[in-house]
């Protein structure tokens, strides 16, 4: 009867469970903490370069990226709450400007309308630039 009475209760599984959960709970304690984000292992790479207190032009040298990609990951960080805006502004004001540069596309921006039709312009430029270079190779061959 006494076998019964664990069977209905389920006294015989309780004592094992416990267990199991102190066991999973003392696991997850020793495992390092993960931030809670869904971003990509490259983005965590670059944050912690920035906490070891790198460049942007260091990070570019780390990581063999290029300083857009640097600066997009640092903005994509502040969203993320991962670093400050402050942070973000510190590391921005290390990149080289050129004022004339900056004026130049201010002044794209205002002619055309948006980055966005800007960058679909480049876009069909850099096509058409391609199409030349087979058009000049296929001519080189004849």
């Amino acid at each position: 009867m006494a076998l019964i009475n664990t069977l209905r209760t389920n006294d015989f599984q309780e004592p094992e469970h416990k267990e199991a959960a102190q066991v999973e709970l003392k696991y997850e304690a020793s495992q390092p903490k993960q931030p809670d984000t869904p971003l990509h292992k490259t983005y965590h790479l670059t944050l912690a370069l920035i906490q070891q207190g790198s460049s942007v032009e260091e990070i570019m040298k780390n990581r063999d990226f290029v300083v857009s990609t640097v600066l997009g990951h640092i903005n994509k960080l502040v969203e993320e709450n991962l670093i400050s805006d402050v942070q973000r502004r510190t590391l921005f004001s290390q990149v080289p400007q050129n004022p004339a540069l900056d004026d130049w596309v201010k002044q794209g921006i205002d002619s055309i309308g948006s980055v966005e039709s800007i960058q679909s312009y480049l876009a069909i430029y850099k096509q058409l630039e391609y199409g030349k270079t087979d058009i000049n190779e296929e001519q080189d061959d004849v």
